[in-house]
């Protein structure tokens, strides 16, 4: 379940807007017995982001690999102590891709990878990356790709876009129905045959 709210043009978010929608999350997750709430937070230190990290357990902080994208993680990080909130973060944002798998149930998968901020070697030459990378399943767990039937890459290297989607395996309805009596429905059947054709078609894009 998504819980955002919407702004008009030229109407400037607040941290008590952030504070209703993370009341509005809060409220979801004891209706779906979820056990985790993933928010986004805008960037910088301002009263939106210490709306959005009141109550955190843990902040994901994440950087472009340039000087401002630096000093401004710093500028984070030290806002997450004062609170007394746990923090992890990377030069690269790929790194939270298993815990977004673990977190949520994927059946389709379609994640983008784009550079778009650089930084400079002594000799002035641009740098857009501080690692090599081939493919966005390289930084996902072995365990989570094999459930998954179809993978796909799409990389442009040169523009520093590299895309990755993948489509879950036949598991049967029992990962679908929520009354596990349903899996012998006399109609389940055609029913799991339209969901696999959705799916199919969302992964190919026809």
């Amino acid at each position: 379940k998504l819980s955002h709210a919407f702004l008009n043009i030229g109407e400037e978010n607040s941290g008590k807007l952030v504070s209703q929608v993370r009341n509005l999350a809060l409220t979801t997750l004891v209706a779906e017995n979820a056990s985790h709430i993933l928010g986004d937070g805008s960037p910088g230190i301002g009263c939106p982001v210490i709306a959005a990290m009141t109550g955190c357990n843990l902040a994901i902080a994440v950087t472009e690999p340039t000087i401002s994208g630096v000093h401004d993680l710093k500028r984070v990080l030290k806002l997450a102590a004062h609170f007394d909130i746990a923090t992890c973060g990377d030069i690269i944002p790929l790194s939270a891709i298993n815990y977004l798998f673990e977190c949520f149930s994927c059946d389709v998968v379609y994640i983008d990878y784009v550079v778009r901020g650089y930084t400079r070697l002594d000799n002035g030459k641009k740098i857009y990356n501080d690692h090599y990378l081939n493919s966005i399943q390289d930084f996902i767990k072995p365990e989570i790709v094999k459930d998954y039937e179809f993978h796909s890459d799409l990389n442009m290297p040169r523009d520093n876009i590299w895309q990755t989607k993948l489509m879950l395996k036949d598991y049967g309805p029992e990962r679908f129905v929520f009354n596990q009596e349903d899996v012998n429905h006399k109609d389940i059947g055609k029913k799991m045959e339209t969901l696999y054709q959705e799916m199919r078609e969302v992964f190919h894009m026809y």
